[in-house]
């Protein structure tokens, strides 16, 4: 009993340092990495909301998409940016409201959520930050954005 568990262990933190050697030796692996923080404070929401960005990592030359589902309360998110060069080439909120009279959903989509498209303009070296705050409905006067850039000194 004794000796399966110690071999058990050893074979944990075996893959464990795997795992450490494979990131410390992977070409597109890169610790200066930057990420984009949403943090939202959702007061309430009328239907199912999804915030869809795409970034586009200009140094591997790859879109990368991410999907979140808004839900009332507090949520944080982050966005890992695998490079130091990219751009937010789409912020898109899609609402789909019921429409009971037709027995169907009616999708409203929001570009450019909260101005945070780059719009062609590459962020380099920079991290973004996103606070949202507010109803979340097709009418966004009631919805607070703000968004802003900053240079992370530890990179």
């Amino acid at each position: 009993m004794l000796k399966d568990l110690a071999a058990r262990l050893g074979i944990f933190l075996l893959c464990l340092s795997t795992q450490l050697v494979y990131a410390q030796n992977n070409p597109q692996f890169n610790p200066r990495a930057h990420s984009i923080q949403i943090s939202a404070d959702i007061h309430s929401v009328t239907s199912k909301s999804i915030l869809t960005l795409i970034i586009r990592d200009i140094d591997r030359n790859i879109n990368i998409p991410y999907v979140f589902d808004f839900t009332i309360g507090h949520q944080y998110w982050v966005v890992p940016i695998p490079s130091g060069n990219y751009f937010v080439k789409a912020a898109q909120l899609q609402i789909a409201k019921y429409q009971p009279s037709c027995n169907s959903y009616k999708n409203i989509r929001l570009d450019n959520f909260c101005n945070i498209e780059s719009h062609g303009r590459i962020l380099k070296g920079k991290s973004m930050q996103v606070f949202i705050e507010g109803d979340l409905t097709p009418n966004t006067s009631r919805l607070k954005c703000h968004a802003n850039t900053f240079s992370d000194g530890n990179l």
